[in-house]
């Protein structure tokens, strides 16, 4: 039985369900047989039309006939930007759980997996190139909600990664998520730091040194100054301090600690300040 999690907000419920039971030739025929769908699997779909079954729906089709090449996608059926792409990724991030609790279709599984790889890419690419330069310059609001729910996605795709053990597209979407997160969140280091660190810690377990080092990097050189700053306002009579000063601080050690670990001359002062900086920080946040 399909877990009611995963049908929350489901555009095709019943056949979430099929699928979740690995009613494959159901889902075809259902398909197939139903004029208003219109069910087309190769470059002859206009690009622009809008359809009833959504872009999820199509990529599933493919998927399940085996005309489906992850890097080809756009040949089913390209993703629509200016419209609810977004809804439409979290579609096939549903269909990709039930395969997943469904476990005898490994090779769909695993081509969905890889698609979905693939269109949070090409997200991730659009969010970059339409950010206007934010925070410097307006950004459109469509643009930034939709980097901010790609992250969400993100985050589902790299647990569902964990559990399978694939570190080779783990690391991929921790790439792509910290892309959108500097294209649109830069000015928001809460969000920078744990994100370029989770990147950085995968490419370090992976043996990948000079990476690692790329990305903790850039966090002691721009996190410092940041702490610095909270701990002279610690400094002063009654200070205020915010939640996301744990995360900013937190970052700054992990950091360290990264470089620390892969032999890396660090400032070890700094480090015993920022753990001294992290504990009164939450100790004033818990009165």
């Amino acid at each position: 039985m399909v877990d009611s999690s995963i049908l929350e907000g489901a555009k095709q419920p019943d056949i979430l369900r099929l699928l979740n039971a690995g009613n494959f030739e159901l889902i075809l025929e259902q398909q197939r047989s139903t004029p208003k769908q219109r069910w087309r699997l190769f470059g002859f779909l206009k690009k622009d039309s809008v359809s009833p079954a959504g872009f999820a729906y199509y990529i599933l089709l493919a998927c399940l006939t085996g005309t489906l090449k992850p890097n080809e996608y756009t040949r089913v059926y390209n993703l629509d930007f200016h419209r609810d792409f977004i809804g439409e990724l979290n579609e096939l991030f549903r269909m990709l759980l039930c395969l997943e609790n469904f476990r005898n279709a490994p090779h769909f599984e695993e081509v969905l997996a890889a698609t979905l790889v693939e269109c949070i890419r090409n997200g991730a690419v659009h969010i970059e190139e339409s950010a206007n330069g934010y925070p410097k310059n307006p950004i459109n609001a469509k643009v930034w909600m939709d980097g901010a729910e790609l992250r969400c996605l993100a985050d589902k795709l790299i647990e569902y990664f964990k559990r399978k053990s694939n570190d080779r597209n783990e690391l991929e979407v921790l790439f792509l998520k910290a892309k959108v997160t500097c294209a649109i969140m830069a000015h928001y280091p809460e969000s920078v730091g744990p994100d370029m660190n989770a990147l950085a810690l995968k490419f370090e377990k992976l043996g990948e040194t000079k990476n690692a080092k790329r990305y903790y990097t850039p966090v002691v050189n721009d996190f410092t100054s940041l702490v610095d700053g909270t701990e002279e306002n610690l400094s002063q009579p009654n200070p205020e301090v915010f939640e996301n000063e744990i995360s900013i601080v937190q970052s700054l050690i992990d950091a360290l600690e990264g470089l620390d670990r892969l032999g890396e001359q660090i400032d070890h002062s700094l480090l015993e300040k920022s753990k001294e900086t992290l504990q009164k920080v939450k100790d004033l946040l818990k009165r």
